[in-house]
């Protein structure tokens, strides 16, 4: 399946100086008050769309597993190497992070290859390749 049938964005992460809330450390996310909110003044991740694979230092898409397609609607975060900052994109069930490599040819979305596979840990557990190992170049399987 074509990565742009999959939603693909290529994204940058950028830290913006932001004010927002969060529950206070040491309170349960699941379960607070309005007293365990406090108001955050900082640089706060957010990813940006870019149009070009240069300026990029990942890639969302929509999971193409038949499960996700039916409705499950899992979304792919790929951080590539070399490029996007520590904790951002992905973690490996090692909780380390997990970083893609961009092949030598990929220009942009319709041509893209990344390797090695990407392996969902959870969720539909989709295990497949983009444009690499028999997958063609900008399609995601």
């Amino acid at each position: 399946m074509k990565l742009r049938d999959l939603n693909a964005r290529l994204t940058k992460t950028a830290f913006p100086v932001t004010t927002w809330e969060r529950v206070k450390a040491g309170c349960d996310p699941l379960n607070y008050t309005a007293a365990d909110i406090e108001e955050v003044t900082g640089p706060k991740l957010h990813y940006v769309h870019v149009d070009a694979l240069a300026e990029a230092d990942g890639i969302w898409f929509d999971c193409p597993c038949s499960q996700c397609q039916a409705g499950y609607a899992a979304r792919h975060v790929i951080g590539f190497a070399g490029r996007c900052p520590p904790d951002t994109y992905c973690k490996g069930s090692n909780g380390e992070d997990t970083r893609w490599e961009v092949g030598s040819s990929s220009t942009g979305l319709d041509n893209l290859v990344l390797t090695p596979s990407i392996q969902t840990v959870g969720g539909c557990g989709w295990h497949g390749f983009v444009g690499s190992n028999g997958v063609p170049p900008g399609e995601a399987a």
